[in-house]
Parts: structure tokens; C-alpha cells; sequence
């Protein structure tokens, strides 16, 4: 339960949807401007709760009883957003919103409504009283505007896809001139802007089978591509962290685990590597660029065991 720096706010995590969750990227937020979307409903106590009595207020919101030992609603539902640091929100608010997982539902409360100065005595609250602010929060997917600030803002699934495409496209140009970094900036924003979709949405307008092609044709070859774009700027670890994103929905990505092999070579991770190139191997005997990854491996291994060799010798 994060506390924000004057103790006066705190979380109680209620639940997390699980096709809620988001991976994180190692963002440029430089590069990227984006907005905190999250909904909420605010309610008021009549008295200052304790923890006990905030955890049965919890269980009585997912049983949709919003009434709860007086605690009415004053704000809500409202859906909001923000940019981080903009000084917006009361006191430990933005910290704990910002501390939360997208498809986290939460409590944030506040011991007592002195950050509210007189806002609330609108509501029947007595100027000074010792009650309860609860708010009943949902991190919702943030919003992402675009490289450089340089994209209007967007909302619209399949104008969210379509620049998902455009960036992918561009990015592929970029890697054409060997420019990985630039390259990798829109492979990156393409992803953002993908897991920016709202999925069920996409599914009630056009069929399961349009996700699936969603994750053929743009998420896979993002990751994919993004990988290699990390194998030429010498990322190894980043480059086999999005190889497995790709792997663990398709297990059998021979792109991504010959990506993955390639870069466990130059991190001397000489088992790991050789398990992917006997998969790849068996795959396809003929396919010349697995073995010279397999004779890159072996010549690796052999300067390792010959630096031991002269390592012990001398002593």
C-alpha cells in the first residue's frame, strides 16, 4: 500500500483484470507524450474509517452495493486525464494512480478531508470534520499522442491501427538505411499505439479472427523487428527480452528464436543458444544462416575455454 510523502493518502488494491495487464517498454518518455487515463467515482464518509472498515467498503463495491456505513457518492463516474507532473490532483492522488497497473482497480483514500480544504462542506460535510475521502479508481490504457508531441491526439481504434502500420512502415524504411535507433523509435510507437486498442471493442465490430491478424501482421513483427534492431546496436538483452514476448505467444517463431540464439551467443549464454539452434536445426537442415550461427557459437566457446586454459597456466 503506497503512502504518498505526507502519509496522508494510501491505496488498497480491490482487483486487477487480467486481460488488463500491460508489459512494460523501456519508453524514451522524451519522445513519446502521453496521458493517464484512469475512471473513477468519489465517495465521502460520515466518519473517518480505519482500515478494517475501508476493506469491507472494497468487498461491498465489487458486490455493487455503493452505499456503505454512510459513505455516499459525491464525484462519479467520471473518466479522466492527465499528464504526469502536472500538478492537477490533490495531494497523493497522481502518485498512486501512477503506481497502479492498467486493469488495477483500487481504493485511494484519504484518513481524513483536510487535503480538500472546504471543496467538500457542499456535500453536507461540517468545515473541519473528521471523515473519509475515498476514491474508487480504474487505471485505464494511457494514451499515446505520438513521437515528438507531433501527433494529434487519438482515440479511435482503427485510426489507432492505422498509424500502428504507418510506423511500422517507417520504421522498416529506417532499417533499410541503417538507422536502428530511428528504426526502433517507430517500431516502439507502433507497439504503443497497438496496446492502445481497446480489443473488445475491435472484437464486436469485426470478429475474433481481426485480433489474430492484428498480432500476425503488426504486434509479432514490431517485436520481431525491434529485436533487430537491438542485435545491430549491441542490445542483447533487450533483443532477447522482446524475442520472448514474441515466443510466448508463438512458441515456434523461428525468427524470434534464431534472434534470440543470436544473442545469447554474444552474451556467452553458449547452452541457452544451442538449444534454440538444435530447434532451428531440426526445423530446417538446409537454412545456411543457423549454421553460421552454430560455427559463431563454437568459435566463441573455443576462445572462452583457450582464455581458462591460459588463465590457469599462469598461475
Amino acid at each position: 500500500m503506497p503512502l504518498d510523502s505526507a502519509s496522508v493518502c494510501q491505496k488498497i488494491l480491490i482487483s486487477v483484470r487480467e486481460d488488463g495487464k500491460k508489459e512494460e517498454e523501456n519508453v524514451d518518455n522524451n519522445n513519446v507524450e502521453t496521458s493517464i487515463c484512469f475512471r473513477y467515482t468519489g465517495y465521502l464518509a460520515s466518519c473517518r474509517l480505519d482500515e478494517p472498515e475501508l476493506l469491507t467498503f472494497a468487498n461491498s463495491l465489487q458486490e455493487k452495493c455503493n452505499n456503505y456505513n454512510g459513505c455516499t457518492v459525491f464525484d462519479g463516474p467520471r473518466t479522466v486525464r492527465f499528464r504526469p507532473d502536472e500538478g492537477y490532483f490533490v495531494l497523493g492522488l497522481e502518485v498512486n494512480i501512477l503506481s497502479m497497473d492498467i486493469g488495477e482497480r483500487s481504493l485511494i483514500f484519504y484518513r481524513d478531508s483536510k487535503p480538500f480544504g472546504n471543496s467538500l462542506i457542499r456535500f453536507g460535510l461540517p468545515e473541519g470534520s473528521d471523515s473519509s475521502v475515498i476514491f474508487q479508481v480504474e487505471r485505464l490504457p494511457n494514451r499515446y499522442i505520438g513521437v515528438k508531441s507531433s501527433l494529434p491526439e487519438v482515440v479511435d481504434c482503427e485510426d489507432l491501427v492505422t498509424r500502428a502500420r504507418t510506423h511500422k512502415e517507417t520504421g522498416n524504411n529506417a532499417f533499410k538505411q541503417a538507422d536502428y535507433h530511428e528504426a526502433k523509435n517507430h517500431y516502439r510507437t507502433a507497439l504503443r499505439f497497438l496496446r492502445s486498442v481497446n480489443i473488445k471493442e475491435v472484437i464486436l465490430k469485426h470478429g475474433p479472427k481481426y485480433e489474430d491478424n492484428l498480432i500476425k501482421t503488426l504486434l509479432i513483427p514490431c517485436y520481431l523487428n525491434m529485436a533487430a534492431c537491438e542485435l545491430k546496436l549491441g542490445e542483447y538483452s533487450l533483443s532477447i527480452r522482446h524475442c520472448e514476448k514474441v515466443i510466448k505467444r508463438d512458441q515456434h517463431n523461428k525468427k524470434a528464436i534464431f534472434r534470440r540464439s543470436t544473442a545469447k551467443v554474444e552474451l556467452s549464454e553458449f547452452e541457452e543458444a544451442a538449444e534454440g539452434i538444435r530447434f532451428l536445426i531440426n526445423e530446417d537442415p538446409t537454412d545456411k544462416a543457423v549454421f553460421k550461427l552454430l560455427h559463431s557459437l563454437k568459435q566463441k566457446q573455443e576462445k572462452q575455454k583457450e582464455k581458462y586454459r591460459n588463465m590457469f597456466s599462469n598461475q
